[in-house]
């Protein structure tokens, strides 16, 4: 409403107050209309200012707005239109994955014969679905030799022929509370080193974790595996039992201690399918072991936080097998390593360090399963160092150096010496 339209009204309402006169009957109406009238103008005025002032304010937004452009109307401001709502976590039912690591490895030692370097490649898809809340289906393929399970690496070699790619995961997964049951090829339920199981052995058979307790300062688990290493129509079957109990430790945020204990026990009653790769450094005659192979395997942990970017890392390994015989009094039964970890690798730009120290027996493990970082599965002492650096979220360059040589000349393999041995691994990796 404009200020004639008040104006206007105030007007009608006085031309009536004035002929209204002439139809009153006495001095008692008169009265009561010029109160009326008085009151009439008083509300005219009170208008007046509240227009005069609502004026002005529109006068100082309008310069502002032009000195100002950022300033919008409200008037003029549009809801932003909601985003579709996100899926949550669990109801995600097909996720995939992978990585891809591309390594350039050189190796020497005052034995010419051993000076040699390579190019190499390994690259993992992996997939999982989820059936329901509790059921979930899961494999991975990935390059390297299917007859060779610690290694997918295949050297770039060969006239350029394809790379052979296999299936080394296919599971089914069941999730009940804390219990964790899975069925098939899967990843090693383990807490580990690399002295009793490589980062690329993945068991089959069956496996079960179980929360045993969880806090806001500690957890401990358990782990079961039935490992089936090869079944035999006649005769038994090779076999692992072993199972593992795994407790962590918050002192306080900034000091956590992780230890694990566990026992394998493998029977290896026919071994008619092993080759030379799955015996390795392991003492072997007449077709079968010369040792048994029960194992105890101690794991300990300190993790300190000092600083965001410098965690630090203590660990400790060690392993005896209690089914190993000796040879002319050798121990052959024991395994033990230290490693010193600085730094971490969760953002561009981080970079971590460290060095291990290794021995092992000839018979403290069963070598095709351990690591292959050396030429040695058992039988070694070894000097590393690593360096990791993060080139991205996703993308990370590192450099390794092993020094090492066979720990026992008594059982060394045919042609192997004493000298001191050198491996550079320069690697690329990269995750998705």
């Amino acid at each position: 409403m404009t200020k004639n339209h008040h104006i206007a009204k105030c007007v009608f309402a006085i031309g009536c107050a004035i002929t209204y006169p002439a139809m009153a009957q006495g001095p008692a109406e008169i009265a009561q209309i010029r109160d009326e009238l008085q009151s009439l103008q008083q509300l005219q005025l009170e208008l007046d200012d509240r227009i005069n002032e609502l004026e002005g304010r529109l006068t100082q937004s309008e310069s502002a707005s032009e000195h100002h452009p950022e300033i919008i109307k409200v008037a003029q401001l549009k809801p932003r239109p909601k985003e579709p709502p996100q899926p949550k976590a669990s109801q995600i039912r097909l996720s995939l994955g992978g990585d891809m690591r591309v390594r350039y490895e050189a190796n020497f030692s005052s034995h010419d014969d051993y000076n040699r370097s390579r190019g190499a490649l390994r690259a993992r898809l992996r997939a999982k679905y989820l059936v329901n809340d509790h059921i979930a289906l899961g494999g991975q393929l990935s390059t390297g030799d299917p007859d060779d399970p610690n290694s997918g690496d295949i050297t770039l070699s060969n006239f350029v022929d394809d790379f052979q790619v296999s299936l080394d995961k296919a599971y089914i997964r069941s999730q009940l509370g804390g219990l964790n049951l899975v069925a098939g090829k899967f990843s090693n339920p383990f807490d580990r080193t690399d002295r009793i199981w490589d980062g690329d052995v993945n068991p089959q058979g069956i496996s079960g974790s179980f929360d045993l307790l969880e806090s806001e300062s500690d957890s401990l688990k358990a782990h079961t595996l039935v490992f089936l290493i090869d079944e035999e129509p006649v005769g038994e079957d090779a076999a692992m039992v072993g199972g593992q109990i795994e407790l962590v430790h918050q002192f306080q945020p900034s000091f956590r201690t992780h230890l694990s204990i566990g026992y394998y026990d493998y029977r290896l009653h026919n071994t008619n399918n092993a080759d030379l790769g799955d015996i390795r450094t392991n003492r072997y005659l007449n077709g079968a072991f010369l040792s048994n192979f029960e194992i105890l395997s101690l794991i300990a942990r300190a993790n300190w936080t000092i600083s965001e970017q410098w965690p630090l890392e203590i660990s400790g390994d060690y392993s005896h097998n209690f089914g190993a015989i000796r040879t002319n009094g050798t121990h052959t039964d024991d395994s033990f390593g230290i490693d010193l970890r600085a730094g971490k690798l969760s953002r561009r730009g981080d970079s971590r360090y460290s060095y291990g120290y290794a021995e092992s027996d000839v018979d403290s493990t069963i070598a095709a399963f351990a690591q292959d970082n050396i030429d040695f599965g058992t039988n070694y002492i070894l000097h590393s160092l690593t360096f990791d650096y993060a080139l991205s979220s996703s993308l990370y360059f590192n450099g390794s150096l092993y020094h090492y040589r066979l720990k026992d000349m008594q059982f060394a393999p045919f042609g192997e010496g004493t000298e001191w041995r050198n491996r550079l691994r320069l690697n690329l990796m990269a995750k998705f």
